[in-house]
């Protein structure tokens, strides 16, 4: 087994195919689009100002059986200076290949002065391929969430990864009815004509950006205080962009207070 540094199109192609092989026959696995993670990589990231990011296959002679990523960046908060992260690890379920891939991305976070090691995490925002699946396996991923093998998590703890916390995700069948409390409370705000709701319109998208930035500024920065920078006009614009594609007028809505936007539901 040996490490190779994604350098070539030729590179790139087996970086993006190996899903295809590990991922054979699970039904729920859904792979992200070959452009979501190339635009990771690509010089558009704005991520690339603030650090370096390298990624690697696995080849087992001709055969690719393993790949990682690995990142630096200057810009995360203090709690986070001098940890590297890595990321888009794929691999078959050998600890020894996982093995090669971890050494190979820590070697290389460790000749950029990092002191330890996060992951599975992208090189940018939070907002995809973020953390390792460790239950209900069972379920597909929605756009952009990671999906892995049952195996992955005993192929990093074996390495020396520790849980950092634990994220939850909710579902709930549109079908379902509201509990009785809630459409009491839906049915008193729908009478009020202080408070409206309305259908995102892809042709007045602007308008919705900033309602958008607004309302997550409001909130976030109230929780998180002074340490809290906001989203700017340009980050709005880039994830408003970015879902464009995807984007259905009858899942995403917005709630208003006198005409001031105060929730979005996507």
């Amino acid at each position: 087994m040996k490490t190779v540094l994604v350098e070539n199109k030729q590179h790139i192609r087996a970086f993006l195919d190996l899903p295809n092989t590990l991922y054979k026959g699970v039904k729920y696995y859904i792979k992200p689009l070959d452009k979501d993670i190339e635009a990771v990589f690509g010089a558009k990231n704005k991520t690339l100002k603030y650090g370096e990011v390298k990624r690697w296959l696995l080849l087992d002679g001709d055969t690719c059986i393993g790949r990682i990523a690995a990142f630096t960046n200057t810009k995360y908060s203090s709690q986070f200076k001098g940890i590297g992260g890595i990321g888009f690890f794929e691999c078959i379920n050998n600890q020894e290949a996982a093995n090669n891939l971890f050494n190979t991305a820590t070697s290389w976070l460790k000749e950029k002065g990092m002191q330890g090691c996060d992951g599975p995490i992208n090189f940018g925002e939070k907002d995809k391929f973020w953390g390792l699946l460790k239950s209900n396996f069972e379920l597909s991923p929605c756009y952009g969430q990671n999906y892995n093998l049952a195996y992955y998590q005993q192929l990093f703890e074996t390495y020396g990864f520790k849980e950092y916390y634990k994220q939850l995700i909710f579902l709930r069948s549109g079908s379902d009815k509201l509990q009785q409390k809630y459409q009491e409370r839906a049915d008193h705000y729908a009478q009020d004509p202080d408070f409206t709701i309305e259908f995102i319109k892809k042709n007045n998208l602007l308008k919705y950006q900033e309602d958008f930035r607004s309302v997550y500024n409001d909130a976030w920065g109230k929780r998180d205080g002074e340490g809290f920078k906001g989203m700017s006009k340009a980050q709005a614009a880039s994830i408003m962009k970015s879902i464009k594609p995807i984007m259905d007028e009858n899942l995403i809505c917005f709630a208003y207070k006198d005409g001031k936007p105060i929730a979005f539901f996507i």
